[in-house]
């Protein structure tokens, strides 16, 4: 995500933040916005352009529209 789970740095991050915890689900961040190479490492490795980028037990979940229950 860019930030992190305290300090969101995009609305789509805070999003994503807070449907997590009023779930009180334990979750960790990884702030993409400190290093290029994870961030487009990411990028390949989900196939998915935008952050953040929701993992459940190490499976790619989707992004914030996917989070929120969007269709595609």
């Amino acid at each position: 995500m860019k930030g992190t789970k305290d300090f969101p740095q995009c609305g789509f991050s805070n999003t994503v933040v807070q449907i997590l915890k009023s779930l009180n689900a334990q979750f960790e961040t990884v702030n993409i916005l400190d290093n290029d190479l994870v961030r487009q490492g990411l990028k390949e490795y989900s196939s998915w352009p935008t952050f953040p980028q929701l993992y459940i037990d190490g499976e790619f979940f989707g992004g914030c529209d996917i989070t929120v229950g969007e269709p595609d």
